[in-house]
């Protein structure tokens, strides 16, 4: 009896080893987003900047955008293809800033945003206008960049009249985690 647990002991320990090891060596490859139950394109990105009329700072060179709703104060957004956001808000978020790392977006949140941008995305049929789309700095503006399936188009909205740029630009600041200021 003794030599048959000697011997069952070694192989139920070269089966759990074989196991262990199995199972550590598979690496899943990553799904498409269409498998994972959620469908935008690979190459989606998206570019938004709020630009303000008026003043930024003050004569100290104070921000006094600061404490505004998201959406009417300068801005600058970035999400990259592998869901990377970049986000400034405040005096200088220009479109010559490349706003520093935020966070990544889910898988869920990039799709979120592509069919948040469902009323643009006709858009990238006609293309891109390029340098020939007129800004009016008369009111608060944003200037949206769109690039999907190897298209991109720019679309220049008034954001006191647009209800659809307006909530762009506040699901971004929230997926930045931004406020409009201090909350008592």
């Amino acid at each position: 009896m003794a030599m048959t647990r000697n011997r069952k002991l070694p192989a139920a320990l070269l089966g759990l080893v074989a196991i262990l090891t199995g199972a550590c060596a598979s690496n899943p490859t990553p799904q498409p987003a269409s498998v994972r139950g959620v469908d935008y394109p690979q190459d989606f990105a998206l570019s938004v900047t709020v630009i303000t009329p008026g003043r930024e700072t003050d004569a100290n060179g104070r921000d006094l955008s600061f404490g505004r709703d998201l959406a009417d104060r300068p801005g600058r957004y970035i999400v990259e293809p592998d869901g990377l956001l970049r986000a400034a808000t405040g005096a200088g978020a220009t479109t010559r800033v490349y706003p520093p790392r935020t966070k990544y977006l889910t898988d869920r949140q990039m799709a979120d945003l592509w069919n948040r941008l469902e009323w643009i995305r006709p858009d990238l049929q006609i293309g891109d206008p390029g340098e020939d789309t007129p800004i009016r700095t008369s009111h608060t503006t944003a200037i949206i960049h769109l690039a999907a399936n190897g298209r991109r188009t720019t679309k220049v909205v008034n954001l006191e009249e647009d209800t659809w740029g307006k909530s762009l630009v506040r699901t971004l600041g929230e997926h930045a985690w931004l406020s409009t200021g201090w909350s008592w």
